[in-house]
């Protein structure tokens, strides 16, 4: 079934790729007859999927959207030879800290210390490699903030989704918006940032650090509330 699927790789109107969550390999038939329709299929793709209307064309040629399900969408043409889309699933599932003991994520020690971590509210970063876990690690620990605060996540773009997984811990979510082909309306991780503070955060949550938003991070964990977590794409805590 499509809920054993961890990787879609589509080269235009060739055989889908497919990858399963054991890391087997399946083949099935092409999704498009031409290359072209693939580059339409992405164009509606993009115009109806996300928090924000996005634009794929020749001066956008590099398409990056979180899919309903929580999976991750990327689209590439125009700078490419043929058109290209690779899905990555990310069920949107809670996954506690009993299971991920009993994959042999970590032990039982480990555990106590983390959540002794979010509890005395240590700020935090977890890092790894592309599909190490980290937004599944970090989805567990929060399921230990305190019912009676008020963190807030703040994300490029809707992956975390801890006021849907959580409700009942009064997660609040904050996403950047790209500027429209006018080029308005921009409000990046930074900006953001600085006016959350005005709803008052008991803590707040940075999704994946991979450039620029290394400052927004340090700010939100120096800001005055500790508690901040945040994952980072980086193979070690010495390359972090």
């Amino acid at each position: 079934g499509r809920h054993d699927m961890a990787n879609v790789m589509v080269v235009g109107n060739d055989p889908v790729r497919a990858q399963l969550t054991t890391g087997e390999w399946l083949t099935f038939p092409p999704m498009v007859d031409r290359d072209e329709e693939l580059i339409e299929l992405l164009q509606t793709a993009a115009r109806r999927a996300g928090h924000i209307e996005r634009e794929f064309s020749e001066t956008r040629p590099m398409l990056e959207l979180q899919l309903r399900d929580g999976s991750r969408l990327a689209g590439a043409a125009w700078v490419t030879p043929r058109p290209y889309l690779t899905i990555r699933r990310h069920p949107l599932a809670t996954t506690g800290h009993d299971e991920l003991v009993a994959r042999g994520m970590y032990d039982e020690g480990i555990r106590s210390l983390l959540r002794a971590m979010v509890s005395a509210r240590w700020n935090g970063m977890i890092s790894g490699a592309t599909n190490a876990g980290k937004t599944t690690l970090l989805r567990a620990l929060m399921q230990d903030v305190g019912p009676m605060e008020w963190p807030v996540t703040l994300e490029s773009d809707p992956e975390l989704r801890l006021d849907e997984l959580l409700p009942h811990l009064n997660f609040r979510a904050f996403y950047e918006r790209v500027a429209n082909s006018e080029g308005q309306g921009e409000l990046d991780l930074s900006e953001l940032s600085k006016r959350l503070k005005r709803h008052n955060p008991t803590r707040t949550i940075v999704g994946e650090v991979r450039g620029a938003e290394a400052i927004t991070m340090l700010e939100a964990m120096s800001g005055g509330e500790d508690g901040g977590w945040c994952t980072i794409h980086s193979r070690s805590a010495a390359a972090v």
